[in-house]
């Protein structure tokens, strides 16, 4: 989980699944030489507010390890059963905030979060897009073979699920992001009067 605004760090670690680690990865540096060598994992307690606020004071990016298993399968289902997103190097699920917590006491006795309406929900989406396209140019100027590409399609539950957010959750999946190597599509006699299907990332 990169975390872009640090204000919402302690409402997602209360409003994820409470099984997830939450643990900065950080650079690794050797002893002896000061080579960066890895990346190591902050653990949580008591000493993890500390350390981990120091790491991000001196520009750690706030990377976190939630959990850690085998989910090309999942990415797949996820995204609309598409390829592209379990067979790349990574792929990514923009969340946000899209409804604010009920105020306690309040008049209409809420208990559940309102929604959002209007200019911040366009504004996210704008930022997802922002973000897709910084991140497809990145993987183009990175190598030549790698490529990026949005993932338009997703299952909004499937993603929450997996996610540990509930249904009455202020948080909700806008976008999606794939990145890889790109494969050069081959016509076939069916393909013959269309255009060449360029990379298929």
């Amino acid at each position: 989980m990169l975390v872009r605004d640090m204000n919402q760090l302690d409402v997602l670690m209360q409003e994820l699944s409470p099984e997830f680690g939450w643990s900065l990865c950080a650079p690794k540096q050797d002893d002896e030489t000061g080579a960066i060598t890895g990346a190591r994992a902050i653990p949580r307690g008591p000493e993890r507010a500390v350390e981990t606020l120091q790491l991000l004071a001196s520009g750690v990016l706030p990377l976190f390890c939630l959990a850690v298993g085998d989910v090309q399968d999942y990415a797949k289902q996820a995204f609309c059963h598409q390829d592209v997103a379990s067979d790349g190097s990574f792929a990514v699920a923009m969340i946000a905030p899209l409804a604010v917590a009920p105020v306690a006491g309040s008049e209409d006795g809420s208990e559940r979060p309102t929604p959002v309406r209007g200019r911040w929900y366009r504004e996210a989406l704008w930022e997802c897009g922002l973000i897709s396209q910084c991140l497809y140019l990145a993987c183009e100027a990175e190598a030549q073979h790698l490529h990026g590409t949005a993932l338009g399609c997703m299952f909004d539950d499937a993603i929450g699920q997996v996610l540990g957010l509930s249904r009455d959750s202020r948080y909700a999946c806008l976008h999606g992001f794939a990145c890889g190597a790109g494969i050069v599509g081959e016509l076939n006699d069916d393909d013959a009067g269309d255009e060449p299907t360029g990379p298929v990332h």
